[in-house]
């Protein structure tokens, strides 16, 4: 048998189309398309109703203000982290200063974007409160004159001087409240570690990961204060919320060496895993000579 040409495979495709004798348009009649487009408009008519009938249940268990899962129910247990900047490597935990003015502008550059966050919103100026703010429609301004007295970005943030100034954050949980000690003497409170009582304060402390490193660390300055007011808490979809933050300052540092350091707050209802990074953050830091 003789394979057909490609004229005539043209002229087959070509009938296949427009059918002139049969009146056939890609080998249906009329009636055959009006049967089988009613059918596919009905078919995708049901489909589309099932998908909007099942986000409108969806959106009838979820709320415009909190989210759905909340405290243990969430992905962090209702467990606040940590987190730190300047970080121009998300892959590479490190804090590397210069101590030249100038040739810190990667981490310069990175700080100045994050307070930029904190400039561009309101928030109310809670003053001396020394409560948490359940139920308030607006957050705690942070104070960045405050948060800057000592770490400039005319100085990079102290790294031009080789005493570089690390941004901690407690990160926000929906409805979290801090639980502190009632007083100095409570048996749980951490007073071993230098930590000094403030029933205004989530503490804060950072140190050396190997015990060897701790006198290389040097002294370490906190400012505004020694943690995280808890006027600040809890977060519950305030829009002019912003995390109250703590800048850390390595004064007094052995240059040329890298030293692993872990931050980590405290307060009894912050679980500390180390293993598992709750509760607390690990970063390196490194002045050059």
């Amino acid at each position: 048998m003789e394979k057909p040409t490609m004229k005539q495979r043209l002229e087959s495709l070509g009938t296949f189309i427009w059918d002139s004798e049969n009146g056939k348009v890609l080998g249906r009649g009329g009636r055959s398309w009006v049967e089988i487009s009613v059918f596919y408009l009905i078919y995708y008519a049901c489909l589309a109703s099932f998908f909007a009938a099942t986000l409108a249940v969806f959106y009838e268990t979820i709320s415009d203000h909190e989210p759905k899962l909340q405290k243990d129910s969430s992905l962090l247990d209702g467990n606040p982290g940590l987190g730190f900047r300047p970080r121009v490597d998300l892959d590479n935990a490190k804090v590397s200063a210069k101590p030249v003015l100038g040739k810190n502008k990667d981490y310069k550059k990175d700080l100045d974007n994050f307070l930029k966050k904190y400039e561009k919103v309101g928030g109310s100026d809670c003053g001396a409160i020394v409560t948490t703010r359940r139920g308030e429609k607006e957050g705690c301004k942070v104070e960045l004159d405050d948060l800057t007295t000592n770490c400039k970005p005319e100085n990079d943030y102290g790294f031009a001087d080789g005493k570089p100034c690390v941004l901690i954050k407690l990160n926000k949980v929906f409805g979290w409240e801090p639980e502190l000690w009632k007083n100095a003497n409570d048996a749980k409170f951490p007073v071993t570690w230098g930590l000094q009582y403030d029933p205004q304060i989530i503490p804060l402390r950072c140190y050396a990961k190997e015990k060897g490193d701790q006198d290389k660390l040097g002294d370490l300055a906190y400012y505004p204060q020694q943690g995280f007011p808890i006027k600040y808490y809890p977060f519950e979809g305030q829009r002019t919320y912003r995390a109250p933050l703590v800048f850390v300052q390595f004064q007094n540092i052995t240059r040329g060496n890298t030293i692993e350091v872990e931050c980590r707050a405290y307060a009894k209802n912050i679980e500390y895993d180390r293993t598992e990074m709750q509760g607390s953050i690990k970063f390196k830091v490194y002045v050059a000579k």
